[in-house]
């Protein structure tokens, strides 16, 4: 799976030494790294200067063995008493295997160890970007007997039969789908940023562990591995917290094979809970999709289309609408320009009059809908979109209702100032034409829509735009910033 492991151990219990024979019983090279003794530029490389005026990120010797190797692992010694500027270093080691300007190959498995900051000397806390990049495990030392024989024998235990991974281990999406369906059922449970620095350090969750986990998981079932390993993967990913959670909700869930229900979908039985129901959906949808991209071609079209629409990220709407007409006035607001106005007369005189810069408020206008099309849904949902775009610009606006014609145009400061009439065809040229017509122009244009109606063939000159388009059925044009939003909810 080439997930990056880190193996947190007290100092002198073998991490190095299992490490080395480990790679050694599976014929990989294996480069070991003392990250504490290291520079920065040993991991994000040398800048050297070329002949054309660029600069060269020239690799150290060890990665260029392992990349001539096309294979191997790379042991980071020490790593909990590197620097804070070493740590920051290894971010693109760990993620994206590229040291300074070179990218390692696919078969170069990168593993850490760190002994705990309060048994390390000079020991750091890892950062928490760092440390959310690995997964978590607990080096657990040979007890006497077992080391005593071994001492003895000079035969030392070494992790043998690892399993190998049959192809397209990756192929069954019931985990992803349990992960979602957890995730969506407990969203704090999404990011948890660690609030004390030893947290920091450790295992937390994140969009980005979350999807690690998925895939540990995965490729553990793959192999045949029991809830055990499960449990260690879940606390190594996300934190034993939520890890111990989501180990109890995996094993109240047996999610039945998407394929199954795919030849006999007769056999489905509803699950009693909602996250549960959510995960088989999830499961479905990717099982379908994965039989389209096979080319089988027996799945039907329509089936084929909700499997895409289903699994089609959600947004915040609210937020990207927000978002949306914040950035335009934003954009509209940093908008400087030179002025000659008459200087303030206690102003420092130099002989001459020289232009300021200045900041003009920016002006809105909202053109609204109003045509037959749009519904009592709709028209409420425009309503509050108002509402929510005077709070966003905090001073009045302008508000054109429109249907094929102008029925209204006014400056109000609350939504209940604004007068819905209409209810004929639909022409949102009409109303781009009425703010044109205004003067001065405003800076920001936001549309209020099903987008049933024709469009302007060109952006507005002078006008930023934003399309909130209500419902499902309309489109924007291309040239504006559109949100599509629900008619309820």
């Amino acid at each position: 799976m080439g997930e990056p492991a880190l193996l947190w151990g007290q100092p002198g219990t073998g991490k190095t030494s299992a490490i080395r024979q480990l790679a050694a019983a599976r014929n990989l090279p294996c480069e070991v790294v003392i990250a504490s003794i290291r520079d920065p530029t040993d991991f994000a490389g040398l800048p050297v200067p070329k002949a054309d005026g660029s600069v060269q990120l020239a690799p150290p010797s060890w990665a260029k063995n392992l990349a001539g190797a096309g294979r191997g692992l790379l042991f980071l010694d020490e790593i909990s008493t590197a620097p804070p500027a070493v740590q920051a270093a290894l971010l693109r080691v760990v993620l994206d295997r590229t040291v300074g300007d070179l990218a390692l190959p696919a078969g170069v498995r990168v593993v850490a160890a760190a002994n705990p900051p309060d048994q390390a000397s000079g020991g750091w806390d890892l950062s928490p970007p760092l440390a959310n990049r690995f997964l978590h495990l607990d080096w657990d030392a040979l007890d006497a007997e077992d080391w005593g024989a071994a001492l003895v024998s000079g035969d030392w235990p070494v992790p043998n039969g690892v399993p190998e991974l049959p192809e397209n281990w990756d192929a069954d999406g019931r985990v992803r789908a349990l992960v979602a369906a957890y995730v969506r059922a407990r969203p704090t449970c999404l990011l948890r940023l660690p609030t004390g620095e030893s947290e920091a350090g450790r295992a937390w969750p994140s969009p980005r562990s979350w999807a690690m986990l998925s895939r540990l998981i995965t490729g553990a079932r793959a192999v045949g591995a029991g809830f055990e390993v499960q449990a260690v993967l879940s606390a190594g990913c996300v934190g034993p917290g939520v890890g111990g959670e989501f180990l109890a909700f995996l094993r109240e869930s047996n999610l039945p094979d998407p394929e199954d229900l795919l030849r006999a979908p007769e056999t489905y039985k509803h699950p009693n809970r909602g996250d549960l129901a959510y995960a088989v959906l999830v499961a479905v949808a990717e099982a379908v999709k994965a039989a389209a991209a096979q080319g089988r071609g027996t799945i039907p079209e329509d089936l084929l289309r909700w499997a895409e629409d289903f699994l089609k990220p959600r947004v915040d709407w609210r937020r990207e609408l927000r978002s949306a007409v914040r950035a335009t006035l934003g954009q509209a607001a940093g908008a400087e320009d030179y002025t000659y106005r008459k200087p303030h007369r206690r102003s420092t005189a130099v002989g001459a009059v020289l232009p300021s810069l200045t900041r003009p408020v920016p002006r809105v206008a909202v053109v609204v809908d109003t045509s037959g099309s749009m519904g009592s849904d709709e028209l409420g949902r425009a309503r509050a979109e108002i509402d929510g775009v005077l709070r966003s610009v905090g001073m009045p606006i302008e508000v054109v209702t429109v249907d094929a014609e102008v029925h209204g145009k006014r400056t109000v400061r609350t939504r209940k100032q604004v007068e819905l009439r209409g209810g004929g065809g639909t022409d949102m040229r009409v109303g781009f034409d009425a703010v044109a017509a205004s003067r001065p122009l405003p800076d920001v244009l936001v549309f209020l829509t099903d987008g049933m109606t024709p469009w302007p063939d060109a952006a507005p000159r002078g006008m930023r735009t934003v399309v909130c388009l209500i419902g499902e059925a309309g489109d924007a044009p291309a040239w504006a910033h559109s949100v599509r939003v629900p008619a309820k909810g």
